[in-house]
């Protein structure tokens, strides 16, 4: 049987949502949570990839090894954990996810076809994150033609168990419903805080990190290659979610008095 590992490659966490945590103890609390695997780090309209794995807090107690010429990844030998960089871009037809991009690179396009052209010009794997909820889903119904060019669509996402079913089964139904198998199919936590991590993960094949090349090849590879339901882990990630709406909403708000 072919070797899988965990894969939760949609988060957002840093040491401040983390529970005030310095480098060292955000990893502690990755390692007991989520144990060995791949993890991705998504920017915003922030630098929180480069900001964490670049973090002087802490002891330095682990290695840490950026990988290749891009430094598109971060591993970490000690916990035999990889922490790849990812962007949510805020396209215009909605959220979408970039993996394993330069270090310090930022996708400023807004329209939908013309990120995922520079994503695959690039070449560094695409995602359709939940899809309908501030994502694409009614952009790719109609705009079929992209699908190829698209390495994964979440199907599930932990987060939006605050909701219920509904928008992960309306994800679901686009993927399956659709056969949109030229892509693969993923599940994972989109979370705000190390504690979140691994709620919900993809199993994918073995990645290979000799380069910033091979990893996104090899990415790009394991995701498309994840077509069936059997490899996703999926579970809701209620509390995460409550919270980072609260600091989102309320405490960002009473900062702006």
């Amino acid at each position: 049987m072919e070797k899988r590992i965990k894969a939760d490659l949609h988060n957002h966490f840093s040491t401040w949502e983390s529970g005030w945590g310095d480098f060292d103890y955000v990893i502690d609390k990755i390692s007991r949570r989520f144990g060995e695997g791949v993890i991705g780090l998504a920017n915003c309209e922030d630098q929180r990839y480069e900001n964490f794995v670049d973090s002087k807090q802490g002891k330095r107690k682990y290695e840490r090894v950026e990988i290749g010429d891009d430094k598109n990844a971060l591993w970490l030998p000690q916990k035999n954990l990889l922490i790849v960089k990812g962007q949510e871009v805020f396209t215009n037809q909605g959220h979408f996810l970039v993996l394993a991009t330069p270090k310090k690179h930022k996708v400023i396009l807004k329209n939908l076809g013309e990120v995922v052209k520079e994503a695959n010009d690039i070449g560094v794997p695409a995602i359709a994150i939940h899809p309908y909820l501030h994502g694409t889903g009614q952009y790719l119904e109609q705009h079929q033609e992209l699908i190829d060019k698209i390495d994964s669509i979440e199907i599930y996402n932990a987060s939006l168990g605050l909701f219920g079913d509904g928008f992960n089964n309306l994800a679901r139904n686009l993927y399956f419903d659709n056969n949109f198998f030229s892509s693969g199919c993923c599940s994972f936590t989109d979370g705000h805080s190390a504690r979140a991590i691994g709620t919900s993960y993809t199993q994918i094949p073995q990645l290979d990190i000799t380069s910033s090349e091979t990893l996104r090849a090899s990415l790009k590879e394991a995701l498309r290659q994840t077509k069936t339901e059997d490899y996703l882990v999926k579970n809701p990630a209620i509390r995460d979610a409550i919270a980072h709406a609260f600091e989102l909403y309320v405490l960002r708000h009473l900062r702006k008095k």
